[in-house]
């Protein structure tokens, strides 16, 4: 720029292009590129009608899966609980067996009776020990599947 265009003021003076330039510049900056739709009432029905088009398709979305969670959180429950019974009644029937089993080698019977009948409570108990260990392997292998159902 040549110091011709300064003014008293230490200013530059812009050629009108310059002037031109900058207002577009300062235009497009602050407000953006905004082009100017021409509306029409049918047009503005049309989008409407998109619109509430797009909001009821999200909520019914939104309903099926709310639906679905709750589903897959009560069938998971479900299989939880019945996990839970399972292995709850047969150690209660396993307590229960292994308690007779005990009371059978108490001293009265022991004194009474010889060493093939302690040996064969002794099986019967070594018996209950691997049905225990099946369950408990079994409800591992429940908790396994369960897990995998997540």
């Amino acid at each position: 720029m040549k110091l011709a265009n300064l003014t008293n003021q230490g200013q530059l003076k812009l050629s009108s292009d310059q002037q031109a330039s900058k207002a577009n510049k300062a235009e497009i900056k602050g407000t953006g590129f905004q082009m100017k739709m021409v509306e029409s009432l049918k047009g503005a029905e049309m989008i409407e009608a998109q619109r509430d088009s797009r909001r009821q398709r999200h909520i019914a979305c939104l309903k099926e899966c709310e639906k679905f969670t709750e589903q897959f959180y009560d069938n998971f429950s479900e299989r939880k609980r019945d996990i839970k019974a399972a292995i709850k009644a047969f150690l209660e029937r396993s307590d229960k067996d292994c308690v007779v089993l005990m009371e059978a080698l108490a001293d009265e019977y022991l004194l009474s009776n010889e060493i093939g009948y302690v040996n064969g409570v002794w099986e019967k108990l070594n018996g209950q020990r691997k049905l225990r260990n099946q369950e408990v392997q079994g409800l591992r292998d429940s908790l396994d599947n369960l897990k995998a159902y997540q």
